[in-house]
């Protein structure tokens, strides 16, 4: 609205609505008649500006609802122009069990503690949410905004906009491997690969034990060098994953391997002679622990084999029978065979000497 201050009988009472006029807009003054017109906005609008008349301003005149003035001499017949801009007022509420902030560009939102704004029609408005620590944006709702990333808004209508954060009560996931995914091994000595992730995007910690309680934390590592606890049997390494707002999986992650440090016990070879060759069977090895995995057999033409790792080799694999070929008859065969577990532990052997014939 445009009024004139002027207090004599003639008075400018002009209404102005999306462009259009209503009311007293035109007024004939005496010449050098000085004529104040004070604009004041509705709610909804601001006062632009000033434009034509060699209007001059008087006060600041660009805040919403303020009574803005100018000064025109009448000299001369005029026609002064009141610009007034359309506002709309955008909202931002935010919503879940997180927290965080919602700033805009243009600035006027900082949301936090000022959450709306009013801007001119037309005006591109960009909010952007940032989660606080141990929370998570989950995304927009309201004003045309869907998604995680920064929300881009129109202003051509009052709006409200919501922003989602949620508490991040998820603790990191992952895994543990003993030395490769190793059935047994025969050293308490073992190595630990490790992976681990988490959507804090912060440093995970982890807690290894060889117990089901844990409370010596460190900085997760991909492998670690351990120690199994003593005593041949099926042992369990657990791991805990803790990220850096504190959530761990109260479920440990685990993995077993078999402890062996005891060789197999020997059983019994026999050896039949024929025409050229030598055929060996053997039976009755056993371990108590991992179990036997396989046979070496070694052979001399000399003397018994010291153990298995003396003499030539003829034979290496899990069956218990073997048939020496391409031997003189009538020479004497010295054999010994030996068990090996699945941890690596070899036994002594079992021994037998026999000479080939027709």
């Amino acid at each position: 609205m445009v009024r004139d201050q002027d207090t004599g009988g003639s008075k400018i009472n002009c209404t102005i609505t999306n462009g259009s006029t209503s009311g007293d807009c035109t007024e004939s003054y005496e010449d050098g008649t000085s004529v104040t017109l004070s604009a004041t906005t509705d709610q909804g609008s601001t006062f632009s500006n000033w434009s034509g008349g060699e209007c001059s301003y008087i006060g600041t005149c660009a805040v919403t609802y303020e009574s803005c003035t100018c000064t025109v001499t009448m000299n001369a017949d005029k026609t002064v122009t009141a610009t007034f801009t359309k506002q709309y007022t955008l909202a931002v509420t935010k919503a879940g069990t997180g927290s965080g902030t919602v700033i805009s560009s243009p600035a006027g939102i900082s949301c936090g503690s000022d959450c709306s704004e009013n801007y001119t029609s037309g005006t591109k408005v960009t909010l952007k949410a940032t989660p606080s620590t141990g929370s998570t944006f989950t995304g927009w709702s309201g004003g045309g905004c869907t998604g995680t990333g920064s929300c881009l808004i129109t202003m051509d209508a009052d709006k409200t906009v919501t922003a989602t954060f949620q508490k991040v009560t998820n603790p990191p996931t992952g895994s543990i491997v003993i030395n490769g995914g190793a059935e047994a091994t025969k050293s308490r000595s073992v190595t630990l690969t490790l992976t681990a992730s988490d959507d804090s995007g912060g440093t995970i910690q982890m807690c290894i034990s060889n117990t089901t309680s844990c409370s010596s934390w460190t900085t997760f590592a991909s492998t670690k060098s351990w120690t199994l606890s003593s005593g041949s049997g099926t042992k369990t390494v657990y791991v805990w994953f803790k990220d850096k707002w504190g959530n761990t999986n109260t479920t440990p992650y685990s993995d077993t391997i078999i402890l062996d440090t005891t060789a197999p016990v020997n059983g019994t070879v026999t050896a039949t002679p024929g025409n050229t060759q030598v055929t060996l069977n053997w039976r009755g090895f056993s371990d108590a622990h991992s179990g036997i995995a396989s046979y070496k057999v070694v052979y001399s033409t000399s003397s018994t084999p010291y153990s298995c790792s003396y003499g030539s080799q003829i034979y290496n694999g899990a069956g218990t029978t073997y048939t020496h070929t391409g031997l003189t008859n009538g020479k004497t065969y010295y054999y010994r065979v030996c068990a090996i577990d699945k941890a690596g532990n070899m036994s002594t052997g079992s021994t037998t000497t026999v000479k080939p014939h027709f």
